[in-house]
């Protein structure tokens, strides 16, 4: 199937690697009402391949807004004992911390570890929202104010999203 057709993406991360381009993250609203996810679809965390992964919206513990999980099937390595984890954590960027541009598009996601702490040397993965978001979607993601239109890439700009220096 092209990318023409069927469905598309409400979440995606798309990276320039020498002079090719590969999709990263594709992630889809979820259609089936008797899930708890909000969408599903799949991400390269770690750079060892796509994982199928399902996304919930969770409240803060803090009350302060809301974390994005990212869970996959996993089994047990001890027991074979087949189930779920979350691979990852994410939240939306409504500000940065050098005062630079917001466009309320962009989620990070910090892998995480078995026992659910992030994984201090992996690289965020940045996953934007995509026309296919709906402002519904949007708004519960947790983002304070609707998407600003990004000014157009020039040539000579580098095609990568730099995420350093966004403060979550």
């Amino acid at each position: 199937m092209s990318y023409d057709q069927g469905p598309q993406p409400v979440l995606r991360c798309v990276r320039k690697i020498g002079e090719k381009w590969f999709e990263k993250a594709a992630l889809y609203k979820n259609s089936d009402g008797n899930s708890r996810a909000a969408f599903s679809g799949y991400i390269d965390l770690l750079g060892q391949g796509r994982q199928h992964v399902f996304g919930f919206i969770n409240p803060r513990r803090d009350g302060e807004g809301v974390v994005i999980s990212l869970t996959a099937r996993h089994t047990n390595p001890h027991s074979g004992e087949i189930g779920h984890r979350t691979v990852a954590l994410g939240s939306v960027v409504n500000h940065r911390g050098d005062g630079g541009d917001v466009y309320f598009d962009t989620i990070l996601f910090n892998p995480v570890n078995e026992d659910g702490e992030r994984i201090e040397d992996a690289e965020p993965v940045a996953v934007y929202v995509t026309d296919e978001c709906d402002t519904e979607l949007h708004r519960q993601l947790g983002f304070r104010q609707a998407r600003i239109a990004r000014p157009k890439r020039g040539a000579s700009q580098d095609d990568s999203q730099r995420f350093e220096d966004y403060q979550q």
